[in-house]
């Protein structure tokens, strides 16, 4: 290391420069002057570096940040316009509504409104029995009753339902579950009627409303979506504004 009076050789052992005398630790930090310097120096280099890739003072960002920002403000803007061009109808059928309508419509209709609502509920089967019962027996009529009880033996265990027409020969608004369990299965046959004959009426008693307010409502939920993108999309682009 050389002096940075005289620019003579130091003995950084010594006090002063052996040349000129000056005191090597002027500042009297512990650190000689020399040192102190060099790595000014070093942190200057440095500095000057991070300033070149960077840009002037002054520069918000380099080069390639700005042309990021700028395509990324560019797509924000294609999705904009795209949300903005979008049909907002009032109405919307497509497959999607339909796939949902009827998966909708066999849940509600094809196992919730006959197995639960009907059997276990009302007790009986309005709409297709008040339409098939008559063609069952003669002057058999509906709604009729549908009578659940549980079963336990060594072939069986769980619960049982059968569905029985009103007719002159058996007063069903008389029956219990006890009754129509003791009597033997051929003493029933000619006022049954199957449980699942339930199915295809409710299925259509569940579609017809669906057919008529799910294209509305999805229209709405579809319309509410796009207008909570383009709030998003347009918040987003501001966010991106040079500034």
């Amino acid at each position: 290391m050389k002096c940075l009076k005289c620019g003579n050789k130091l003995d950084l052992s010594a006090d002063c420069c052996l040349t000129c005398g000056t005191p090597l630790d002027a500042d009297g930090d512990g650190v000689p002057d020399v040192l102190d310097a060099l790595v000014e120096r070093k942190a200057r280099a440095i500095l000057a570096a991070e300033q070149a890739k960077s840009g002037p003072p002054g520069t918000l960002a380099s080069a390639p940040v700005v042309e990021a920002r700028r395509q990324k403000r560019e797509t924000l803007a294609g999705f904009l316009e795209r949300n903005r061009t979008a049909a907002r109808p009032l109405w919307l059928m497509n497959s999607r509504v339909l796939c949902t309508i009827s998966i909708v419509g066999f849940v509600l209709g094809g196992i919730l409104l006959p197995a639960c609502g009907e059997t276990l509920v009302l007790e009986r089967s309005v709409l297709a029995a008040s339409l098939l019962c008559p063609g069952v027996c003669p002057g058999c009529s509906g709604p009729g009753r549908i009578f659940t009880w549980h079963e336990s033996s060594n072939s069986y265990e769980g619960n049982v339902s059968t569905q029985l027409c009103h007719s002159p020969t058996v007063n069903v608004n008389a029956l219990s579950w006890s009754d129509v369990a003791a009597r033997e299965d051929k003493d029933l046959q000619p006022y049954r009627l199957s449980l699942w004959s339930s199915v295809p009426f409710d299925f259509t008693l569940v579609l017809l409303p669906l057919f008529a307010f799910a294209p509305f409502l999805w229209a709405w939920l579809r319309k509410a979506a796009l207008a909570k993108e383009q709030l998003l999309l347009e918040q987003r682009l501001r966010e991106l504004e040079p500034g």
